[in-house]
This record gives C-alpha cells, structure tokens and sequence, in this order.
C-alpha cells in the first residue's frame, strides 16, 4: 500500500502519514512505484511554484 492510500484512509495528509511512518521507524521508499508516485509529486509541487511566481 502507497503511503498515499494509508493517509488518505487514515484521513491525514500525506505529508504527515510519511511522518507518523517515520516515527514508527518503516521505510517508505521499499516500491519503485512509490518513488515513481513521489517523483510526480515533487514535479507538480515545482509546477504550482514556479506558477504562483511573480
């Protein structure tokens, strides 16, 4: 299960899913899919910034 899913069922964000697994000491990146779904996040989150730029 992506780290998205569980927070999205857990109903927290996925920032602080990622935290709570870090605290809890599990390792997000085990599926290249995550890091796939991580690479497009990051990319979307450039696009927003680079749009809200003045």
């Amino acid at each position: 299960m992506s780290s998205g899913r569980a927070a999205k069922i857990l109903g927290v964000s996925r920032i602080k899913m990622i935290e709570m697994m870090n605290k809890w000491g599990i390792y997000i990146f085990d599926e290249e899919h995550d890091l796939e779904e991580l690479r497009q996040e990051v990319e979307q989150a450039e696009l927003i910034l680079n749009q809200q730029k003045f």
